[in-house]
């Protein structure tokens, strides 16, 4: 019974050692599960929405790409739990567990992130092609010829992902008898050799800091063409508003005009002819109108 005892505290802190608790497993189990359907779900959802006809702007087939992608890293994210509950299910401590760790998670979720922050450059550039026309004559491709393209581009810099994995084990004595074996998930040769090392720094600085810079620097430069669009609309509203006012006042004063010729001609007619320098004066106004009238349809 003492050996019994002894041996169970021995794998509680060999599983301790390697970062496995009874609450991170059960956080591991219900949180990867809970976010992970509930990503999937919405991203299925928000896909099958813009597969309606009104969204057949190339934005939007790159929006669909883009939450199918995440759709599938919420998949992969499902299962993720499976290397990461060792203390609720026997089999989270187990080669396959692992395998899925090493080759399955880890690269298809590197490049997912990888492919997505891609995407966010190329649906940046779709929108800025609106107001720069140099980005609009090399946005000539189909959506989807440019998803597959970046797609590709993002396989051939990532792929070394897919090598810098596997399973590992160790053999751990827990009494005279027993022993025990822990799995996990550990660099390769390939990734501790030189190459190795070469390929994870071109991969940080392209996939992590380059793809990150150009994303900061397209989003501020997208802000300030939209600030300025702004900026020139407001200009033009100001400037239409003004013309308006002033047509409007010249058609007013073209009103009071009539009025005043209408009220002449009564005053004629019930007192006899007009003298000569109130004729003047009333073509005098009459031509003061004409001109103002001539300036407004000149500025509108």
């Amino acid at each position: 019974m003492n050996q019994t005892n002894e041996t169970f505290y021995t794998i509680d802190q060999i599983l301790a050692s390697y970062g496995s608790t009874w609450v991170l497993d059960n956080l591991n189990l219900y949180g990867f599960i809970i976010i992970s359907t509930l990503g999937f779900v919405f991203n299925l959802f928000s896909f099958f929405a813009f597969l309606d006809n009104e969204f057949n702007i190339p934005l939007y087939s790159y929006l669909r790409v883009y939450v199918l992608n995440n759709a599938i890293m919420s998949f992969v994210s499902f299962f993720k739990f499976l290397p990461y509950t060792d203390r609720l299910f026997e089999w989270s401590n187990s080669y396959w567990a692992q395998f899925y760790l090493s080759y399955i998670y880890v690269p298809v979720a590197y490049m997912s992130y990888f492919y997505g922050s891609v995407l966010d450059i190329v649906i940046l550039l779709d929108r800025i092609a609106y107001f720069n026309k140099l980005v609009k004559r090399i946005m000539v491709f189909g959506a989807y010829k440019v998803c597959v393209g970046t797609l590709l581009l993002c396989l051939i810099i990532d792929f070394a992902t897919f090598f810098m994995w596997n399973p590992h084990h160790i053999d751990i004595k827990t009494g005279p008898n027993s022993t025990f074996t822990m799995w996990w998930c550990g660099l390769t040769e390939f990734t501790t050799s030189g190459f190795g090392n070469v390929m994870t720094f071109v991969i940080l600085v392209v996939r992590d800091i380059m793809v990150m810079l150009v994303e900061i620097g397209l989003n501020l430069y997208s802000f300030f063409l939209l600030k300025r669009f702004l900026s020139k609309k407001m200009k033009i509203t100001l400037r239409s508003g003004t013309v308006t006012n002033i047509s409007t006042a010249v058609k007013s004063k073209g009103t009071d005009l009539q009025e005043l010729s209408v009220d002449a001609v009564t005053i004629e007619t019930n007192t006899g002819p007009a003298t000569a320098s109130s004729k003047r004066n009333a073509a005098k106004k009459g031509d003061q109108v004409s001109t103002a009238d001539q300036k407004a349809t000149a500025m509108v």
